[in-house]
């Protein structure tokens, strides 16, 4: 019986095999590159191509920002030049006041208020329009923006965050 207790006691407790540990070694490296072919690749490129879209999404909006404030820089323009307009022409209606008689004088008065009013209306006509046609070229732009954005696939997350922003938006306005 002391023979069996023996021989247990000479097996190694642990045992290192040198080709196990090889071996483990060479699926280990195989196993590396199947996972960096198949999957690390194709999430590399794909994470690239969502940076690419986020990077083209925010040079649009920039375009569109800059087209809007040339928009606005030339209506801002346009209604500096109608005031210019209506100060020249009151400017001549009150020279030509003072250099008549006293007689000429009333008319003088009636024909600058006549052309204040047309300048006045005018002016607002002006900026009626200039207003209107920034809308249209704000709209169009938006409108081409979320042409893009929605030409593109979105989640239900994306679209029904998508839908409350429009709605709060026009509870807004």
């Amino acid at each position: 019986m002391s023979w069996i207790v023996l021989e247990a006691a000479t097996e190694p407790f642990i045992s290192v095999n040198v080709w196990t540990d090889i071996l483990t070694i060479v699926n280990l490296l195989i196993l590396c590159l199947i996972l960096k072919h198949f999957l690390y690749k194709p999430v590399k490129e794909m994470l690239n191509k969502r940076r690419q879209e986020v990077e083209d999404t925010y040079r649009r909006a920039g375009e569109a920002e800059a087209a809007a404030q040339q928009t606005k820089a030339q209506y801002e323009a346009q209604m500096a030049n109608a005031k210019q307009e209506a100060n020249a022409l009151m400017q001549e209606a009150s020279r030509r006041a003072q250099s008549r008689s006293e007689e000429i004088v009333a008319e003088a008065k009636q024909n600058a208020a006549h052309i204040v009013q047309k300048a006045e209306e005018r002016i607002e006509t002006e900026e009626k329009q200039a207003r209107s046609k920034m809308k249209q070229e704000i709209s169009g732009v938006a409108f081409a923006a979320a042409e893009k954005i929605l030409q593109k696939e979105l989640s239900p997350d994306d679209h029904r965050q998508l839908l409350d922003d429009v709605i709060g938006d026009l509870e807004k306005e």
